[in-house]
Protein backbone atom coordinates (compact mmCIF):
# COMPACT_ATOMS: atom_id res chain seq x y z
CA UNK A 1 0.00 0.00 0.00
CA UNK A 2 1.47 3.43 -1.05
CA UNK A 3 0.89 6.17 1.19
CA UNK A 4 0.49 9.66 0.34
CA UNK A 5 -0.12 13.20 2.05
CA UNK A 6 -1.61 16.85 0.57
CA UNK A 7 1.11 19.16 0.74
CA UNK A 8 0.84 22.64 0.37
CA UNK A 9 2.42 24.59 -2.39
CA UNK A 10 2.72 27.78 -2.76
CA UNK A 11 1.56 29.69 -6.46
CA UNK A 12 1.28 32.96 -8.33
CA UNK A 13 4.69 33.53 -8.13
CA UNK A 14 4.48 35.11 -4.51
CA UNK A 15 0.69 35.74 -4.59
CA UNK A 16 -0.24 34.37 -1.49
CA UNK A 17 -2.29 31.78 -3.05
CA UNK A 18 -2.38 28.29 -1.90
CA UNK A 19 -3.00 24.70 -2.86
CA UNK A 20 -3.31 21.94 -1.43
CA UNK A 21 -1.40 18.94 -3.74
CA UNK A 22 -1.14 14.70 -3.37
CA UNK A 23 2.52 13.79 -2.88
CA UNK A 24 4.11 10.18 -2.52
CA UNK A 25 5.58 9.78 0.72
CA UNK A 26 8.88 7.78 -0.41
CA UNK A 27 9.36 3.90 0.56
CA UNK A 28 12.38 3.38 -0.66
CA UNK A 29 14.23 1.84 -3.71
CA UNK A 30 13.43 -0.82 -5.46
CA UNK A 31 17.32 -2.05 -7.49
CA UNK A 32 17.84 -3.95 -10.71
CA UNK A 33 18.63 -6.77 -7.98
CA UNK A 34 15.36 -6.51 -6.75
CA UNK A 35 13.17 -6.50 -10.17
CA UNK A 36 15.99 -9.62 -11.55
CA UNK A 37 14.80 -11.37 -8.97
CA UNK A 38 10.81 -10.90 -9.07
CA UNK A 39 11.22 -11.50 -12.75
CA UNK A 40 13.32 -14.56 -12.36
CA UNK A 41 11.15 -16.23 -9.86
CA UNK A 42 8.37 -15.96 -13.12
CA UNK A 43 9.98 -16.76 -16.14
CA UNK A 44 12.54 -19.47 -16.98
CA UNK A 45 15.62 -16.00 -16.70
CA UNK A 46 18.19 -16.18 -14.37
CA UNK A 47 18.62 -12.88 -12.39
CA UNK A 48 22.02 -12.96 -14.18
CA UNK A 49 20.25 -13.09 -17.43
CA UNK A 50 18.04 -10.23 -16.60
CA UNK A 51 20.53 -7.74 -15.44
CA UNK A 52 22.80 -8.80 -18.43
CA UNK A 53 19.58 -7.70 -20.67
CA UNK A 54 19.02 -5.08 -19.04
CA UNK A 55 22.87 -3.77 -19.49
CA UNK A 56 22.65 -4.40 -23.23
CA UNK A 57 19.68 -2.28 -23.14
CA UNK A 58 20.86 0.43 -21.54
CA UNK A 59 24.23 0.21 -23.84
CA UNK A 60 22.02 0.75 -26.92
CA UNK A 61 19.89 3.56 -25.37
CA UNK A 62 22.96 5.63 -25.21
CA UNK A 63 24.19 4.40 -28.43
CA UNK A 64 21.02 5.95 -29.78
CA UNK A 65 20.64 9.14 -28.08
CA UNK A 66 24.43 9.81 -28.83
CA UNK A 67 23.56 9.80 -32.27
CA UNK A 68 20.97 12.35 -31.81
CA UNK A 69 18.03 9.65 -32.13
CA UNK A 70 14.88 9.29 -29.55
CA UNK A 71 14.77 5.90 -28.06
CA UNK A 72 11.24 4.46 -27.59
CA UNK A 73 10.59 1.44 -25.90
CA UNK A 74 7.13 0.62 -26.15
CA UNK A 75 5.02 0.15 -23.01
CA UNK A 76 8.00 2.43 -20.85
CA UNK A 77 8.45 5.53 -22.91
CA UNK A 78 11.09 7.78 -24.67
CA UNK A 79 14.80 8.97 -24.36
CA UNK A 80 16.34 12.01 -25.38
CA UNK A 81 19.94 13.53 -24.55
CA UNK A 82 20.00 17.40 -23.79
CA UNK A 83 23.42 18.98 -24.35
CA UNK A 84 25.50 21.25 -21.90
CA UNK A 85 28.21 23.43 -22.07
CA UNK A 86 31.07 22.17 -20.76
CA UNK A 87 32.00 23.62 -17.49
CA UNK A 88 35.36 25.37 -18.27
CA UNK A 89 33.35 27.07 -21.51
CA UNK A 90 32.16 30.78 -21.89
CA UNK A 91 28.41 30.91 -22.21
CA UNK A 92 28.16 32.04 -25.97
CA UNK A 93 25.72 35.34 -26.37
CA UNK A 94 23.60 35.59 -29.24
CA UNK A 95 25.53 38.59 -30.59
CA UNK A 96 28.90 37.19 -29.45
CA UNK A 97 32.15 37.38 -32.14
CA UNK A 98 33.09 33.71 -30.25
CA UNK A 99 30.93 30.72 -31.23
CA UNK A 100 31.43 27.20 -28.82
CA UNK A 101 32.56 24.03 -30.76
CA UNK A 102 32.04 20.69 -30.72
CA UNK A 103 34.65 20.43 -28.22
CA UNK A 104 32.69 23.03 -25.88
CA UNK A 105 29.50 21.34 -25.30
CA UNK A 106 28.57 17.47 -23.93
CA UNK A 107 25.51 15.07 -23.10
CA UNK A 108 24.77 16.62 -19.78
CA UNK A 109 21.37 14.65 -19.11
CA UNK A 110 19.18 12.16 -21.04
CA UNK A 111 15.59 13.31 -20.36
CA UNK A 112 12.75 10.35 -20.33
CA UNK A 113 9.07 10.73 -21.03
CA UNK A 114 6.85 8.37 -19.31
CA UNK A 115 4.66 5.93 -21.84
CA UNK A 116 0.51 6.58 -21.14
CA UNK A 117 0.39 2.58 -20.68
CA UNK A 118 2.90 2.42 -18.19
CA UNK A 119 1.27 5.20 -16.08
CA UNK A 120 -1.95 3.14 -16.44
CA UNK A 121 -0.19 0.34 -15.54
CA UNK A 122 0.91 1.91 -12.14
CA UNK A 123 -2.48 3.71 -11.05
CA UNK A 124 -3.83 0.17 -11.84
CA UNK A 125 -1.89 -1.86 -9.51
CA UNK A 126 -1.44 0.58 -6.92
CA UNK A 127 -3.59 0.90 -3.79
CA UNK A 128 -3.49 4.58 -2.24
CA UNK A 129 -3.71 5.47 1.20
CA UNK A 130 -4.10 8.59 2.79
CA UNK A 131 -1.39 9.76 5.39
CA UNK A 132 -1.26 12.72 7.81
CA UNK A 133 2.20 14.76 7.67
CA UNK A 134 3.60 15.05 10.57
CA UNK A 135 4.16 18.13 11.86
CA UNK A 136 6.35 19.95 13.95
CA UNK A 137 5.30 23.08 14.85
CA UNK A 138 7.90 24.11 17.83
CA UNK A 139 11.01 21.98 15.83
CA UNK A 140 14.26 23.96 15.25
CA UNK A 141 15.93 24.46 12.21
CA UNK A 142 19.29 22.23 12.21
CA UNK A 143 22.50 23.42 11.65
CA UNK A 144 23.43 23.26 7.54
CA UNK A 145 25.91 20.53 8.12
CA UNK A 146 23.00 18.42 9.66
CA UNK A 147 20.72 19.76 7.47
CA UNK A 148 23.05 18.75 4.38
CA UNK A 149 23.21 14.91 6.02
CA UNK A 150 19.64 14.63 6.46
CA UNK A 151 19.29 15.09 2.41
CA UNK A 152 22.18 12.80 1.78
CA UNK A 153 20.20 10.37 3.51
CA UNK A 154 16.69 11.03 1.88
CA UNK A 155 18.37 10.31 -1.34
CA UNK A 156 20.54 7.17 -0.26
CA UNK A 157 16.59 6.12 0.77
CA UNK A 158 14.60 7.34 -2.63
CA UNK A 159 15.36 8.00 -6.17
CA UNK A 160 15.16 12.39 -5.73
CA UNK A 161 13.72 14.77 -3.40
CA UNK A 162 11.87 17.73 -4.26
CA UNK A 163 12.01 21.46 -2.77
CA UNK A 164 9.28 20.43 -0.61
CA UNK A 165 10.93 17.35 0.50
CA UNK A 166 13.65 19.38 1.92
CA UNK A 167 11.74 22.02 3.52
CA UNK A 168 9.72 19.51 5.37
CA UNK A 169 13.11 17.83 6.45
CA UNK A 170 14.85 20.92 7.64
CA UNK A 171 11.95 22.97 8.88
CA UNK A 172 12.37 25.83 6.58
CA UNK A 173 10.35 27.80 4.19
CA UNK A 174 9.78 26.61 0.84
CA UNK A 175 11.72 29.12 -0.68
CA UNK A 176 14.07 29.70 2.23
CA UNK A 177 15.03 25.45 1.05
CA UNK A 178 14.82 26.39 -2.62
CA UNK A 179 17.54 29.03 -2.06
CA UNK A 180 19.90 26.86 0.00
CA UNK A 181 19.31 23.70 -2.89
CA UNK A 182 20.40 25.89 -5.28
CA UNK A 183 23.69 27.09 -3.18
CA UNK A 184 24.61 23.88 -2.81
CA UNK A 185 24.54 23.53 -6.59
CA UNK A 186 27.93 25.00 -6.62
CA UNK A 187 29.58 24.62 -3.52
CA UNK A 188 33.20 22.78 -3.42
CA UNK A 189 32.12 19.64 -2.21
CA UNK A 190 28.78 19.35 -3.93
CA UNK A 191 27.04 16.26 -3.60
CA UNK A 192 24.02 17.83 -5.52
CA UNK A 193 22.37 17.53 -8.82
CA UNK A 194 18.99 18.20 -10.39
CA UNK A 195 16.96 16.60 -12.97
CA UNK A 196 14.12 18.51 -15.01
CA UNK A 197 13.05 21.81 -15.21
CA UNK A 198 10.80 24.64 -13.50
CA UNK A 199 8.07 23.21 -11.52
CA UNK A 200 9.20 19.34 -12.56
CA UNK A 201 12.91 20.01 -11.26
CA UNK A 202 13.92 17.49 -8.75
CA UNK A 203 17.33 17.07 -7.03
CA UNK A 204 19.65 14.03 -7.01
CA UNK A 205 23.05 12.70 -5.73
CA UNK A 206 25.69 13.39 -8.09
CA UNK A 207 27.61 10.92 -9.96
CA UNK A 208 31.07 10.94 -8.51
Amino acid sequence: MAKFIMRQMAEGMGRGSERLYPQLQGTGVVTLGDMAESIARGSAFTPGDVKGLVAALADEIARGVALGKTVQLEGIGSFRAALVLRKDAEEELPDSATHRNASSVRIGDVHFRCAKRLVAQADLIAHLERVMPRKSPCAKVPPLAQRLALARQFLAENPWMSVGDYAALTHQPHTTAARELRAQLDAPDAFLDTRGSGSHKVYVLKEM
